[in-house]
């Protein structure tokens, strides 16, 4: 069966091997129903152009729900913005990549803490809501049918704060390096400067997976739990005295054990020793270890 998705393409140019691919992603999903397609094609084809073209037509077609297309490095992402604005491609980022509007010389993962406890009524009236730069390329990215983003962001996204909902369809570009990012979201990093420093413990003589794993479940978790709710607390309470740089330092160090936090955990959950290998290495940091447990 043909596919007349001529019209979706981006240029006024169809290349003979970007024809091809399109006809055989279009036939694999909706005549074979094939969950995942993948396309090989040399450096200068127009690759994005058959990715873009594909969902266009499959969203317009088939089932419009809109597409997430995702890179391993802004430079992609800015690509596709550049290649694909005048299509309605809109781009997202993590929110230390936006400028606030109101104050100039910070950005807008700053700003959007220091809004909590500021009194400053013009800057909560300019940056409060939607009226925040990223808030608002956030709420552009999710109304339109297609949206770039990095492998970084959509997963601390999706995971974390979970406000973008599923699509029809995914383009993943430069999929063979879905792995490594995958890899690198999951992998666990423990530092015994971190251990010490924040959490307050020291860390024993562990050499093997099995003490790891048991001093984490045992020790370290329980006493990150508690750091954390610590930590809630200084947030609350600098809220409440409206202390702006104190309130910004500790709810960013509030973040980052959440997270960790969650990582963590997830990780225990899931654990299985074939699945995982153990790195113990010294740090730069004076009789410091590191402990990565990196998925196989």
């Amino acid at each position: 069966m043909q596919h007349d998705w001529k019209e979706f393409f981006p240029y006024p140019k169809i290349r003979k091997e970007q024809e091809i691919a399109i006809d055989f992603a279009l036939e694999s999903f909706i005549e074979k129903s094939k969950k995942y397609v993948i396309i090989e094609a040399g450096t200068g084809v127009g690759k994005s152009a058959i990715g873009f073209t594909i969902a266009q037509y499959f969203n317009s077609y088939v089932k419009g729900d809109g597409t997430y297309y995702l890179t391993t490095q802004k430079v992609l992402q800015k690509q596709y913005v550049d290649d694909f604005k005048k299509n309605g491609m809109k781009s997202l980022q993590s929110s230390s990549n936006f400028k606030c509007k109101y104050h100039k010389g910070k950005d807008c993962s700053t700003a959007r803490k220091e809004i909590k406890v500021s009194q400053d009524s013009k800057f909560k009236q300019s940056c409060g809501g939607n009226g925040c730069v990223y808030r608002k390329a956030k709420q552009e990215f999710i109304q339109n049918d297609h949206g770039v983003t990095n492998f970084s962001y959509f997963l601390a996204e999706t995971h974390f704060a979970k406000e973008l909902e599923s699509r029809t369809m995914m383009v993943v570009d430069e999929c063979h390096n879905t792995e490594i990012q995958l890899g690198n979201f999951i992998e666990i990093s423990i530092s015994e400067h971190f251990a010490n420093q924040v959490v307050k413990i020291d860390v024993p003589d562990l050499r093997t997976q099995y003490q790891v794993l048991k001093w984490i479940k045992e020790v370290y978790r329980p006493k990150l739990n508690s750091t954390k709710a610590q930590y809630a607390k200084l947030v609350e309470n600098l809220t409440a005295r409206n202390k702006i740089k104190e309130f910004v330092k500790i709810s960013s160090r509030y973040e980052l054990i959440e997270k960790h936090l969650s990582k963590l955990s997830r990780f225990i959950e899931t654990y299985h020793k074939d699945n995982w290998v153990l790195d113990i290495t010294e740090t730069n940091v004076k009789n410091s270890r590191k402990f990565d447990f990196t998925p196989t």
